[in-house]
């Protein structure tokens, strides 16, 4: 029978619409349920009344026993609050805010009243804002990373063409030797165009707000990064090799991927044992987490371990006798962080290093 007693669920709050209330007893079951109970979650008092409150919650809460340590919490301290999903009639889930009150009724019998207030829509929109700045955060850092790879990627063919032009003038009085710099200086002004042309549509389409991953192939970033690498591993007489076999493509933005290759590449070579030729080979395979795992070895100097966390903050340098700016690794490890995956480093000094990068390798990344 419903509860008629003004003491525990009088006429005034049975009959509140916009506010819900069930009334149960210590053993969960409930009681007596009011209007706005009944508005809000699609239940008759018909079809509760007898039954236990556990109905109205999810199985993950189910599975933690929830019902049954809100009512010994609620019995202990006399009231209880709680924000939660509970469940409508219909199955689906509605965000509420609840207080559970202990009381006596004037027979001394007890009950739990709930208190329930629907906060949905609340908690959806505060949902819609967190995601909405989430993603503002990411263009954000998206943005920075594009300055950071644009300034670094622009610096090599400036200084190729830099070189050139002061050989140039130093030999300009020897026609044989300027016919040999002008193929090499036009070969450097168009590894700058094809460079700015490239950042330029990589601005456009983040502006346009297109700048989704799609699958970009690991050989075809390795070839464009030789060729734009080409006086360095020239100058150096460097060993580049690649098998890619193990994972050839990756959901990842292929312009991130040719700024991580060419960054682990030209640093292996500007930080190149100087007994030695540089010798470095690249390989990947695929991870046990969904992700593709890209591994990058060198020959060349090693780092301490002591310098093995900093080399990736920019600014920061493990070698100090080779002319660099200290973002190569910083850049790398920006792209990586921010695509959610990481970076792993083997090294020893006077034997080379070995660089372990995770892409996560899903439609999301």
């Amino acid at each position: 029978m419903p509860l008629t007693s003004p003491v525990v669920f009088n006429t005034v709050l049975k009959h509140a619409s916009f506010t819900s209330i069930v009334v149960f007893d210590p053993d969960g079951i409930i009681q007596d349920i009011n209007d706005g109970f009944q508005k809000t979650f699609g239940f008759t008092r018909e079809s509760v009344i007898g039954k236990n409150i556990a109905l109205l919650y999810s199985q993950n809460d189910l599975d933690k026993d929830l019902p049954d340590r809100m009512i010994k919490e609620t019995m202990s301290s006399g009231s209880r609050h709680d924000e939660r999903y509970l469940n409508r009639h219909d199955g689906s889930p509605i965000w509420v805010h609840m207080e559970c009150i202990y009381a006596k009724d004037e027979n001394g019998q007890e009950y739990l009243a709930k208190i329930i207030t629907d906060i949905n829509k609340e908690k959806l929109l505060g949902q819609k804002l967190q995601e909405k700045n989430q993603l503002q955060e990411k263009a954000i850092k998206d943005n920075e990373t594009f300055i950071y790879t644009a300034s670094h990627d622009l610096s090599s063919p400036v200084s190729n063409i830099e070189g050139l032009l002061t050989t140039l003038g130093e030999v300009y009085h020897d026609p044989a030797e300027v016919k040999l710099l002008i193929p090499l200086l036009r070969a450097s002004v168009e590894r700058l165009k094809n460079k700015i042309g490239e950042l330029s549509a990589i601005g456009r389409i983040q502006e346009e707000g297109k700048g989704k991953a799609a699958y970009a192939a690991f050989q075809k970033s390795f070839e464009d990064v030789l060729f734009f690498l080409e006086e360095e591993i020239k100058t150096s007489e460097a060993e580049v090799s690649a098998d890619f076999s193990g994972a050839p493509t990756v959901n990842f933005s292929q312009k991130n991927l040719k700024s991580v290759l060419q960054n682990l590449i030209s640093n292996a070579i500007k930080y190149r044992h100087p007994q030695r030729k540089p010798v470095i080979s690249l390989w990947t395979e695929r991870g046990d987490k969904g992700n593709v795992v890209l591994h990058v070895r060198d020959n060349g100097r090693g780092i301490e371990p002591k310098d093995q966390e900093r080399i990736f903050h920019m600014y920061k340098r493990a070698h100090f006798d080779v002319e660099g700016t200290g973002v190569g690794l910083g850049i790398v490890k920006k792209i990586i962080d921010d695509s959610g995956g990481k970076i792993e480093l083997e090294s020893k000094v006077g034997e080379g290093s070995v660089f372990k990068i995770y892409i996560q390798d899903t439609k999301d990344s």
